[in-house]
């Protein structure tokens, strides 16, 4: 009874249904190898950007990663240019600075043994007994 009173009008109306989708899906169905085909030379193409994307971004990525590589080389040499310059610059000035320092400091040394009293207390000798 169940049968007859539901399963068998949704058979018919799922049925009628069918029917018609496939009627107006048949005239698409003649133009699928079409579409198929319009969809193989989309993916072609997409998958040829997308591999040519590829290969430019690796070789812009090799580029500026070699770019800053060497701005990072060029930087080092600079850098231990410039402290040897500047070694060799306070080497200068040392070298040029010390006879200044000895003449000063024989200077200063005549200076302060001049200040010195003439008669300086002489130490009394060590008594031997």
């Amino acid at each position: 009874m169940f049968k007859l009173l539901i399963v068998l009008p949704m058979l018919l109306i799922g049925m009628t249904l069918l029917g018609a989708g496939a009627l107006l899906f048949l005239p698409l169905l003649a133009v699928f190898p079409t579409m198929l085909a319009v969809g193989a030379v989309m993916f072609a193409f997409v998958f040829a950007m997308s591999i040519f994307a590829f290969v430019l971004r690796l070789v812009c990525a090799l580029i500026v990663g070699v770019g800053a590589l060497a701005i990072g080389g060029v930087g080092l040499a600079f850098l231990l240019a410039g402290g040897a310059a500047v070694v060799g610059i306070s080497l200068l000035f040392a070298h040029l600075l010390l006879p200044l320092l000895i003449v000063g400091g024989i200077v200063w040394l005549m200076h302060r043994a001049a200040r010195l009293p003439a008669t300086a207390p002489s130490i009394a000798p060590i008594a031997h007994g």
